[in-house]
């Protein structure tokens, strides 16, 4: 009887709580000269400040995180996003990320992770948290042309694949955008 008290307690404490914090970290992935990786910046920002603008829509706290492509070194960006996200208290990291793969195509991806606890004692300098495996993806592939990329929509790109994240969680997203391309 006591189980199934603290279990309904628990129930209803995570039922009134809205979703935490979420870091909306982006970071292109095509490394070339100086003009590409502009470029390929302006492109993750937009898609980056679509998802931001979508979570916000639906309610969520949600700070973005856009580092430029030519900063290379993973140990720092990783160690900027979770003392970012530790800072402002959030509990989950949204990956963006719009690139070319090797095979020719476009590749716009949200991925969703959590933000776990450090490693070893909580004293002062124990190590940054660790960001956990995906809790959910979402991924769109177009043939990688100018064409293609003048024309994607991204906030309608945004919109379906927050509006699926959101469903997992228990959000209602917002209304829905435009098609994919214009």
């Amino acid at each position: 009887m006591k189980w199934a008290l603290l279990l309904a307690a628990m129930m209803t404490m995570h039922a009134g709580a809205s979703e935490p914090c979420l870091i909306v970290y982006g970071q292109g992935r095509n490394l070339g000269e100086a003009p590409q990786n502009e470029a390929w910046d302006r492109i993750n920002a937009r898609f980056n400040g679509a998802v931001t603008e979508r979570l916000r829509a639906a309610g969520l706290d949600a700070q973005p995180l856009l580092l430029k492509l030519g900063e290379t070194d993973l140990a720092a960006a990783v160690g900027l996003l979770t003392e970012r996200a530790e800072a402002q208290g959030c509990a989950r990291v949204v990956d963006t990320a719009v690139f070319a793969d090797a095979d020719g195509a476009l590749i716009v991806r949200l991925r969703v992770h959590p933000l776990l606890g450090k490693l070893g004692p909580t004293a002062a300098g124990a190590g940054p948290s660790r960001i956990g495996a995906p809790l959910y993806t979402a991924q769109s592939e177009f043939d990688f042309k100018r064409r293609t990329l003048e024309r994607l929509n991204f906030p309608a790109l945004a919109g379906e694949m927050v509006g699926g994240y959101l469903e997992q969680v228990g959000v209602r997203p917002p209304a829905a955008a435009a098609s994919r391309s214009q």
